[in-house]
């Protein structure tokens, strides 16, 4: 569905197959919330934010216990961004395999075992009050994805504004084989992508297409792409003179607000890289 993908073996289903999945009776220790509940939520919450869904997808696996769902975001009445798509990972379990988890950025990467990464998460254990503290939680990660937004816009928009000669383009292939942003291996077909240009709007002699150009050909290794774009994000960013500061973030009394769950909100600049 317009590039949105489920991984891991989940099998794609529509929104009322969520609705009709059983949820487990509570314990002392394990309180498990429907999928749809906890999908409402984020829905609640983004178009609280004056945000949109633009596309959806929904898996489930391991007989309807584990719960999957990507989304599509964009700001109400803007038009499509033309240079990345911010996308919003949703996860639950009922079978104790991992928390009820949000992760946000201008892509999301899912590992094998629906461990997430990307710019922003939040993970909420199934224990004694989820269901007080999920709609805040959701809340707050929500306008964490409005200000990383921000960031990423203020980073492409550097990234555009920075024109490259040849020594410059060679300067920071040295620096990205330096740092491992890619193996040797694919040196040249990066630097065919960037001499051709797959995409027109990639034509312009800036840092931005040579971005793309390697994010085209790494787009080939899914399984190392969450760490190499965190260094390759580096790597444009000290060249490109971006500047990312990302606000404090809240302290948090876990033991005493959340009855010692594990709450993870965590924003890492260069992306793609937390789970």
């Amino acid at each position: 569905m317009n590039g949105l993908y489920l991984h891991c073996g989940s099998s794609p289903v529509e929104y009322s197959a969520i609705q009709k999945s059983n949820t487990p009776p509570a314990t002392n220790t394990h309180q498990p919330i429907d999928h749809d509940y906890f999908i409402d939520q984020v829905r609640t919450s983004l178009n609280s934010h004056g945000l949109a869904i633009d596309d959806q997808n929904f898996g489930l696996s391991h007989d309807d216990n584990r719960m999957f769902s990507l989304m599509s975001i964009s700001k109400e009445g803007e038009q499509a961004n033309g240079t990345f798509k911010n996308v919003l990972g949703i996860r639950n379990a009922h079978d104790k395999a991992f928390s009820a988890g949000l992760v946000c950025g201008s892509k999301v990467f899912v590992c094998d075992n629906l461990a997430f990464s990307g710019e922003i998460t939040m993970n909420r254990k199934h224990t004694t009050h989820i269901m007080r503290d999920l709609p805040d939680l959701v809340y707050d990660m929500v306008s964490r994805v409005i200000e990383g937004w921000a960031r990423q816009e203020e980073r492409y928009n550097g990234y555009s504004n920075t024109s490259l000669n040849q020594s410059r383009v060679d300067e920071i292939f040295g620096s990205a084989l330096r740092n491992r942003a890619i193996p040797a291996s694919k040196h040249d077909r990066v630097r065919q992508e960037w001499d051709e240009p797959k995409h027109d709007e990639f034509k312009p002699r800036n840092a931005w297409s040579l971005f793309n150009s390697f994010t085209e050909v790494m787009k080939s290794s899914p399984n190392q792409l969450p760490k190499r774009t965190i260094t390759l994000h580096r790597v444009f960013d000290e060249f490109c003179d971006v500047k990312m500061t990302l606000p404090k973030s809240p302290e948090l009394d876990l033991d005493e607000a959340f009855d010692n769950a594990v709450v993870a909100v965590h924003e890492e600049p260069s992306g793609f890289f937390l789970t």
